[in-house]
C-alpha cells in the first residue's frame, strides 16, 4: 500500500523533519528500524543520533500531527505510517507498554529507601 502525503504540508516542514517523514513513508517494506532510517540519511548508528530521531519522530506527532507508530515485536519491529484501526491500536499498545515498563521502574526507585552518611535514614 503506497500511502500519499500531501505535497504542501511537507514542504511546511523543517528539513530533518520532511527527510525523516519521507524515509518512513517510502519505505520498502511497512516497517523502518531506526537503524535503517539513520543509514538513508547517512548518520553515524549511535545513542545520541537515536534520541535526535526519536525527538523528530514526536515532532511529527505531536506538533505537526503525522500518523507515525512503532512497534517493538520480533516480526515487526520499527516506525511505519499509521494507515488504519489495527495499526493505530499497535501504536497504543506499544506506547502504554513502554509507559508500564517506566511505571514499574519509577515505583522501584520509589521504594528504595536511601540512607545518608551517618547511617540515618
Amino acid at each position: 500500500m503506497t500511502v500519499v502525503i500531501k505535497q504542501e504540508r511537507v514542504q511546511k516542514l523543517p528539513n530533518e523533519h520532511g527527510q525523516v517523514l519521507n524515509i518512513i513513508t517510502n519505505a520498502p517494506n511497512k516497517y523502518i528500524t531506526r537503524d535503517k532510517v539513520l543509514r538513508q540519511l547517512r548518520l553515524e548508528i549511535n545513542q545520541a543520533n537515536y534520541r535526535w530521531l526519536a525527538s523528530i519522530i514526536n515532532d511529527l506527532v505531536l506538533r505537526f500531527k503525522y500518523p507515525i507508530g512503532s512497534c517493538r515485536t520480533r516480526d515487526k519491529r520499527g516506525y511505519y505510517i499509521i494507515t488504519s484501526k489495527q495499526d493505530k491500536d499497535e501504536a497504543i499498545n506499544t506506547i502504554e507498554s513502554i509507559i508500564k515498563g517506566n511505571m514499574k521502574r519509577l515505583e522501584a526507585l520509589q521504594s528504595i529507601e536511601i540512607k545518608n552518611e551517618r547511617g540515618n535514614q
